[in-house]
């Protein structure tokens, strides 16, 4: 008995961990209670916190205040948005059954997006479906100012390379 427990605990865990949807019952509304208009429900629970960050010495501050939650209906012709603090949990009714894509934009006090995550959600009517989403830091290319100074007497060279191939070169 213990064993099976443990592998059903085990499943779970892998299922939330890999960002699957699980469809349940609201338990907030009774068998018989959700209305019966061929609508479902969604609800998000975030992963807390940026994951996974590579930022060097932000020029903003990096901790997450709301989170700006879009959802589209595949084919278009139903959407939804929100914005809810990062304590808050956010829960969608009266959506028309099929997959909706969910993207959600983290941002800081200030109103500056710092990070951002998404999924897809299959919506059956008189359920709602649980999604995770994991919110991570935004993607792409930054820049970096580096100065470096240094006593030509230690070094034979003057130049530096970067992993990228670029060469600054600092001279005098």
């Amino acid at each position: 008995m213990k064993t099976a427990a443990r592998i059903l605990v085990g499943i779970l865990l892998v299922t939330l961990f890999l960002g699957c949807e699980l469809i349940e019952r609201d338990p907030s509304l009774e068998q018989g209670d959700f209305p019966d208009d061929g609508k479902g429900a969604v609800k998000i629970v975030f992963n807390g916190g940026l994951f996974k960050s590579t930022t060097l010495v932000p020029l903003v501050v990096m901790e997450i205040s709301t989170y700006d939650i879009q959802g589209t209906l595949e084919g278009g012709g139903d959407s939804f948005q929100n914005s809810i603090g990062v304590n808050d949990s956010f829960f969608q009714s009266d959506l028309t059954p099929g997959l909706w894509t969910i993207s959600v934009e983290a941002k800081n006090a200030d109103g500056i997006i710092i990070g951002g995550g998404g999924t897809t959600a299959q919506i059956t009517a008189g359920y709602t479906t649980a999604v995770q989403i994991e919110i991570g830091p935004l993607s792409g290319v930054g820049t970096l100012d580096l100065t470096l100074l240094w006593d030509k007497k230690l070094f034979v060279s003057d130049a530096i390379e970067s992993g990228a191939g670029a060469v600054l070169v600092q001279g005098g």
